[in-house]
């Protein structure tokens, strides 16, 4: 799973750095890499963070020399990983939620790396300074994402689409304007979809308003 782990790392970063020069496509790596690493850390985070490959992530006798109190930590850790990574996701794709995520990430990254510096004091194990430094980079990326203002992400991102950018500034400075939100959601789905899925939208749209 640290082969894994690695690969899809990789792939992650690349698709950030292609994101970041507006090469098509790469916003959907970058969901399905994020994707991965959330899952592979939530549902194999008590085998991945004990070094377990998968083959033996589920034998008993794999466990034998590994403390309750790792298992359980590695499962925290594992949730941890997941919220901080969903945070992350939601906050790239203008989601909601992704606040209560990164805070949720962050609180108990910041929990987990007490947790673990206490106890590498004790026992200085590779499990735990593998969770120190595993959380404190939750805790650093949680924490300056959760503060970022997304007006910024949203102006870097969206810079070759001007329109969405004025309706997204209109739309923040009142959020109870329903053609505001409407204008924000169009614009959105201009942005992102190519031609024929924009103007089916808008059938469909033009539709739905005329039934009302």
């Amino acid at each position: 799973m640290k082969l894994t782990e690695k690969i899809v790392l990789g792939i992650l970063v690349v698709a950030v750095i292609l994101e970041c020069l507006l090469v098509p496509w790469m916003g959907v790596v970058m969901i399905i890499s994020i994707y991965s690493l959330a899952f592979l850390y939530v549902l194999f985070g008590f085998a991945h963070f004990n070094n377990l490959e998968l083959s033996k992530a589920f034998s008993k006798a794999s466990y034998d020399s590994i403390t309750t109190g790792r298992i359980i930590g590695s499962i925290a850790l594992g949730f941890s990983h997941f919220f901080a990574i969903s945070g992350v996701l939601l906050k790239i794709t203008f989601s909601p939620g992704a606040g209560p995520c990164l805070l949720i990430g962050g609180v108990s990254g910041t929990i987990i790396l007490i947790i673990s510096l206490f106890k590498f004091n004790k026992n200085k194990t590779p499990f735990y300074k593998n969770a120190i430094k595993r959380s404190a980079v939750l805790v650093i990326l949680s924490g300056f994402l959760f503060f970022l203002p997304s007006k910024y992400y949203v102006e870097f991102f969206m810079r070759n689409h001007p329109d969405y950018i004025e309706a997204y500034r209109d739309y923040q400075k009142d959020k109870t304007n329903e053609d505001g939100a409407d204008r924000l959601e169009v614009e959105y789905n201009k942005a992102t979809m190519d031609d024929d899925e924009f103007e089916e939208y808008m059938k469909q749209k033009e539709e739905s308003e005329d039934a009302k």
